[in-house]
């Protein structure tokens, strides 16, 4: 989709993109089943990057069995995969079961375990956005995941710190949380030198100076663990709240 975007046509031609096609839209072949539409869908000369062939499950131990399958031998497709979806084969139960708001209710996504990953935190870093919230982030050793290139993981807050005893110098699991978001699972902590560093909560906002205090957000439920800036005039805020406000989800003013 980025591609896509990309006003270069050269940057979409090196891109090397291919299309995959996985359903019709409006057609007037008459299919009884989805299988069905995929084997015609092939025999048109679509590339299907599976199997190239239509396989139907019919019992639970079918689907735990492939799902298997799919996980131990993700790494062999040339695209990332994240899970399958099961999808039930026959086309008038998918129109009698139809959809809700967000997704179909004849289709059920099953996520593979994410890729977990080893590395050290390098060090903390804090970032200030415009409600004054103060967050850590750690700066890691860079690991590849998905292909994804990962330097810098959130720490979320400093009573999550002080729960995980986190500190700079530990050596950490990480993973893409939904093959997305950056996370660390674990420390191991029998691994530890004695020369890591102990992560300190700032008395003082790094981009202006003034104290920092624990602030609830008012009508949120809970941000009792927030660090926040008690300078209200903070050039963070202030810049925060006006790249809000001209953001795509706001007044959109491209270019400022």
């Amino acid at each position: 989709a980025g591609s896509l975007r990309s006003f270069e046509s050269e940057a979409v031609k090196d891109s090397n993109l291919r299309f995959v096609p996985y359903g019709l839209g409006y057609h007037e072949e008459d299919f009884l089943n989805q299988s069905e539409s995929y084997e015609w869908i092939i025999s048109q000369g679509f590339v299907n990057y599976g199997t190239n062939k239509v396989e139907i499950l019919k019992t639970k131990e079918e689907i735990l069995l492939k799902f298997r399958e799919l996980i131990a031998t993700r790494d062999a497709y040339p695209m990332l995969l994240d899970g399958m979806v099961l999808k039930v084969n026959n086309l008038h139960v998918q129109e009698e079961l139809g959809f809700n708001t967000k997704f179909p209710k004849w289709a059920l996504a099953c996520k593979f375990p994410a890729i977990e990953k080893t590395t050290q935190v390098l060090d903390v870093i804090l970032q200030e956005r415009k409600t004054g919230a103060i967050t850590p982030v750690a700066v890691i050793k860079e690991v590849d995941i998905l292909g994804t290139k990962v330097n810098r993981v959130t720490l979320h807050n400093f009573d999550e710190i002080a729960r995980t005893d986190i500190r700079i110098g530990d050596t950490v699991s990480i993973i893409r949380s939904g093959d997305v978001i950056p996370k660390i699972t674990g420390v191991f902590y029998q691994r530890r030198t004695g020369e890591e560093r102990a992560i300190i909560e700032p008395a003082n906002c790094p981009e202006c100076g003034s104290s920092t205090e624990r602030k609830k957000l008012f009508g949120s439920e809970d941000n009792s663990a927030i660090l926040r800036c008690s300078n209200n005039s903070c050039p963070a805020i202030l810049i925060g709240k006006i790249q809000s406000a001209v953001g795509k989800k706001a007044l959109d003013i491209d270019g400022l």
